[in-house]
C-alpha cells in the first residue's frame, strides 16, 4: 500500500475539524466572564468587554492583496452585528449585574 493513502486515512476529515474549531472561540468567550467573575469579581465586566471589543475589531477583514471592497464589508458587516448582539448581551446577564 502507498504510504500517502495510509496517511489519508489516519488525518481528521475536514468535517469533524472545521465545528470544533468554530465552537472553541464561542466556548472561550462564554467561559472567560465566568473565570474573570471569580478571580477579579469588580473589574470581570469592564475586563471582559475590552477584551471582547479588542477580539471584535482584531477579527475585522482586512485590506489584503487581491480581496474585493465586497470581500471585505460583508464579513465586516456581519462580525459588527454579532458583535453588537453579543457582547451587551453577556454583560447584561453577567453575574455582578444579576446580583
Amino acid at each position: 500500500m502507498n504510504g500517502a493513502a495510509s496517511l489519508d486515512r489516519r488525518a481528521a476529515p475536514t468535517g469533524t475539524v472545521r465545528p470544533a474549531a468554530g465552537r472553541l472561540p464561542a466556548l472561550v468567550g462564554w467561559g472567560s466572564p465566568e473565570l474573570l467573575e471569580h478571580l477579579l469579581p469588580r473589574r470581570a465586566t469592564a475586563i471582559w468587554t475590552g477584551l471582547a471589543i479588542l477580539v471584535l475589531v482584531a477579527g475585522l477583514p482586512y485590506d489584503g492583496t487581491g480581496v474585493t471592497t465586497t470581500d471585505q464589508f460583508l464579513p465586516a458587516g456581519m462580525h459588527l452585528i454579532a458583535g453588537a448582539a453579543v457582547i451587551p448581551a453577556f454583560v447584561i446577564t453577567s453575574r455582578r449585574r444579576r446580583s
